[in-house]
């Protein structure tokens, strides 16, 4: 396949992209899991910010709810079928903090050993565009409207 993957960016409001391919490949560092090209976006309020700043921020873990992405809705970037839709998982909290950061970051395989790669994704769909596979992990509980097998259309 040598023709490039043209995807419909899947939200609305204002949006940081981090952990991009268009900085470094694999993004997130490693190949493992379907993360070489992934991107990580952080809804933004109309200052930029991702959520107030407060003390919970600095040193421990804050709720989702508090965060200006936190239930926007997400849109299929491409159409195809749907391969996989998972709903029900608890949403995580939110880390900021190096301190919350590395202790998360090195519990991650343990995670994964104990609950699969749902440990880590948590709420996804993955969609097949014809060869290659588009997925949209973290989402909200609650949020996912697919089911696996049923065919998308980008922008629904």
């Amino acid at each position: 396949m040598d023709d490039p993957v043209i995807l419909r960016f899947p939200l609305t409001g204002r949006w940081l992209a981090r952990n991009s391919p268009a900085r470094k490949v694999p993004s997130h560092g490693s190949h493992l899991l379907g993360t070489t090209y992934s991107i990580d976006l952080i809804g933004v309020d109309e200052r930029g910010r991702s959520a107030p700043w407060g003390w919970a921020s600095a040193f421990g873990t804050e709720r989702p709810e508090k965060f200006a992405g936190f239930g926007r809705p997400v849109l299929a970037p491409v159409g195809g079928q749907v391969v996989m839709a998972h709903d029900g998982e608890t949403d995580h909290v939110a880390r900021r903090s190096q301190l919350t950061l590395v202790p998360y970051v090195l519990s991650q395989l343990a995670r994964y050993r104990r609950g699969g790669i749902t440990a880590i994704t948590g709420n996804h769909v993955i969609i097949d565009a014809g060869g290659y596979y588009v997925s949209m992990v973290h989402l909200r509980r609650g949020s996912v409207r697919v089911q696996s097998g049923q065919q998308v259309m980008a922008g629904e």
